[in-house]
This record gives structure tokens, C-alpha cells and sequence, in this order.
């Protein structure tokens, strides 16, 4: 099914469940979700921001630009996999509340990649590049953020606030002006950060071969 020219394009209440659906041109949110919906294998491009949920699951889904933020996951206990949110003027993946996962996807050329703020958050496996203002930001305590992939932005590559999160197996490059690869507040444990931006024989930099090493490229 598709959607195109409304207001919002798709609204619905709780425990909704959309499949394979194209949201295109809406002048509002592409898809304005109550609580626990699931929605997979969805296309949502030029609306003013590309999906709001709360509390939900998301899966194989795509978001473009140009406006607004691509995915909203708000309230808690949501859960994003295998998504793409690109060439938007927000974040690509915005998300409030504790207990959020965002496993596996991407977000590429955005205002913000990952924009995450709650307790107990997890960011694993995903992709940030072409960012402006950072790649990856947590806040919040207990964060994992693990094996994530950070390239071509302006600022910050990772940042973590709040305390109590691990922070391993992450890689940072070509970040410019003022960035920093990795801006990490007093109380997190991380694994040694690794600057092989020289270029050479990894096993020649100390902690290279550290199994929770994080890398600067």
C-alpha cells in the first residue's frame, strides 16, 4: 500500500502492526503510531519527519529526506533493527526512553546519526556517516554501545554522558574541525582507544590487538 499528499500520512492508536507499506510526501509525520506497534519492511520519504512511535518495534525500514527527523521512538522499551534513516536534516534515529535498543542499522548523511537519551540504552553494530553535529550520543547511565562504525562528520564521532556505560569495539575516522573521536564522561568503562590514524602495521600500535580496543582511523 501507499500514502502520498496527506497531512500525516499513516495515524493509528496502540498495537498497531504495518507491513510493507511506501509513505511518500506528507506534509506531517509519515507514520504517527500509538504504543506498542510493529512496523517492518516500510519506505517513508519526504514527509516532516519520517515516523513516530512510542514504546514500539521497527524492522527493515527505510527513512529519507529532506526534513526532520527520520526515526522517533519515544517512551522506552523501543526497539529499531536493520534500518536506514538518510539524508535527513535532524537525526536520523531520535529516541527517548529507558531500555532502547537500536541493533544493526544505519544512518547516513543526516543532521545527527543517533540521537539517544534514557537509562539502559543499547547501540550495537550500527553506522553513522556524512554527520554534522555528531554521530552517536548517549545520555543516560548503563548505556552498551558496542561495535558501532563512525565516519565523515564534523564533530564529535561518539559521545557517551550520563555513567555506568561500556563502551568497546567502536571505530571512529575521518572526523573535522574541532571533533572529538570519542567524548566520554567520567564514570563509563570503555576499552582502550586506539589511535592508528597514522597508518602503518596495526600490530605495531600499543592495545591494537586488545579484544575491547576502540579505534581512531
Amino acid at each position: 500500500a501507499a500514502v502520498t499528499g496527506c497531512t500525516n500520512g499513516i495515524e493509528t492508536g496502540d498495537d498497531a502492526s504495518i507491513d510493507h507499506c511506501e509513505v511518500n510526501a506528507n506534509s506531517g509525520v509519515g507514520m504517527l503510531l500509538g504504543a506498542n506497534a510493529n512496523v517492518s519492511h516500510c519506505t517513508l520519504s519526504d514527509n516532516q519527519n519520517a515516523l513516530e512511535a512510542t514504546s514500539s518495534s521497527i524492522a527493515f525500514c527505510k527513512a529519507t529526506g529532506p526534513s526532520g527527523h527520520g526515526f522517533r521512538l519515544l517512551g522506552g522499551n523501543s526497539t529499531a533493527l536493520h534500518c536506514v534513516a538518510t539524508n535527513l536534516g535532524n537525526a536520523g534515529f531520535f529516541c527517548q526512553g529507558d531500555n532502547t535498543h537500536i541493533i544493526e542499522c544505519t544512518s547516513n548523511d543526516n543532521g545527527r546519526g543517533f540521537d539517544i537519551t534514557g537509562n539502559d540504552i543499547r547501540i550495537e553494530r550500527c553506522q553513522a556517516r556524512g554527520f554534522v553535529l555528531f554521530g552517536i550520543s548517549v545520555n543516560g547511565d548503563r548505556a552498551r554501545v558496542d561495535s558501532n562504525t563512525v565516519s565523515g562528520g564534523v564533530n564529535n564521532g561518539i559521545e557517551c554522558n550520563g555513567a555506568g556505560a561500556l563502551i568497546v569495539r567502536n571505530s571512529v575516522a575521518d572526523v573535522v574541525f574541532t571533533a572529538t573521536a570519542f567524548d566520554i564522561s567520567p564514570g563509563n568503562t570503555f576499552g582502550p582507544i586506539v589511535d592508528v590514524s597514522a597508518g602503518g602495521d596495526a600490530s605495531t600500535f600499543t592495545n591494537a590487538d586488545h579484544p575491547l580496543a576502540n579505534f581512531v582511523h
